[in-house]
């Protein structure tokens, strides 16, 4: 048994669990869930092998919430698929975590460069699919938007790209591993995937991230002049980027949840109506992160999501906001309820900066 408990199972386990946090397919089930409940049960194994396992602040905060969201959502009837993705997305930075503390710091690296080329390979094979496949019945770009091999639209695949994006990001502007070809790669998908919020996102912040941070004098200029490109861009495709029917509808949304919010009793403020039930009480998704959560999990599942974020990023001496704040931005105008590949990014960056 002593020399059972030397093979680096958790290191299995992590390229089996990291590398496929976004392999999500709408046509079977999706690959991402298999590849989860195989590594919980593998490290189930692994910590009775070990006889402890890595627990902080962080991870507790993670188990405190998933279990509130887990008792409270059975109560007040939440869509168990629904309520599955939420509670699977955030166990994801636990388990990452756990996985790859006790990993070397090249291990890790090779592990994040193993998430960023698969993740690639099969944004590509969807954006190909997606493409050479488009749906009648929508005009113009639409066409080329509804049939994803991995999500209901191509706006979900944005998210994930620009979450990959500035992951990527991350690593190659701390020195990790340079990721020129990466980003392009990943830039160019976000373009197929005709989610204006998602080609918005990615030049805006990496203008921000790579410039507005260190200004200085002899700064000014470039920045002056890539700002002013950006701006012209979105000016020029203001058509694409400001579709006045998607703008009032999101809108609308905000309104319908507001007015819904402000007239239910207390108790639905503080627990929601349960994840998936937006539509059933206002008669449209959510779209927006902060109406999902307000409307689903009540005023008190934002506060909790919101200091679990605020908490991964005072742990990492703010690198996490590189990906926070442009998931944020993007996830105000959609985001699903199903984001292992956030939290797997999450706890990778986290990981990382514990190590120095």
């Amino acid at each position: 048994m002593k020399r059972l408990s030397k093979i680096p199972i958790n290191k299995l386990i992590a390229n089996l669990l990291i590398p496929f946090s976004g392999f999500y397919c709408n046509r079977f089930v999706d690959p991402v869930y298999v590849v989860f409940s195989l590594s919980t049960f593998l490290l189930l194994f692994y910590i009775v092998l070990r006889g402890k396992v890595f627990i902080d602040s962080t991870i507790l905060l993670v188990a405190g919430f998933v279990g509130y969201l887990f008792l409270t959502q059975a109560l007040i009837g939440g869509q168990i698929s629904t309520i599955a993705n939420v509670l699977i997305s955030l166990l994801y930075f636990a388990l990452t975590v756990v996985l790859t503390i006790r990993l070397d710091r090249k291990d890790i690296i090779s592990l994040s460069n193993k998430f960023i080329f698969v993740s690639i390979v099969l944004l590509i094979i969807e954006c190909v699919w997606r493409l050479t496949h488009p749906t009648h019945g929508y005009e113009g770009y639409r066409i080329y938007k509804m049939e994803s091999l991995m999500y209901q639209d191509s706006n979900f695949v944005g998210v994930f790209v620009v979450v990959l994006f500035f992951f990527a990001y991350f690593l190659h502007t701390y020195g990790y591993r340079k990721q020129h070809l990466s980003l392009l790669l990943l830039f160019c998908l976000a373009i197929c995937t005709f989610s204006r919020a998602s080609i918005l996102t990615i030049p805006l912040f990496y203008f921000i991230f790579k410039y507005a941070r260190r200004l200085s004098f002899n700064k000014v200029i470039p920045v002056i002049l890539v700002g002013g490109i950006i701006i012209g861009l979105v000016i020029s495709l203001r058509q694409f980027f400001f579709v006045k029917v998607s703008l009032s509808l999101k809108l609308m949304i905000i309104s319908l949840a507001q007015d819904f919010w402000r007239d239910s009793p207390l108790v639905t403020q503080l627990l929601g109506v349960g994840f998936g039930n937006t539509y059933s009480n206002i008669g449209i998704g959510s779209h927006n992160i902060i109406v999902t959560y307000l409307m689903e999990s009540g005023v008190i599942g934002v506060v909790l999501l919101l200091a679990l974020w605020w908490m991964i990023a005072l742990k990492t001496r703010f690198k996490a906001i590189l990906i926070l704040l442009p998931f944020g931005f993007n996830a105000m105008s959609l985001a699903g309820h199903g984001v292992p590949y956030l939290y797997c990014s999450l706890g990778l960056l986290y990981v990382m900066h514990k190590k120095g």
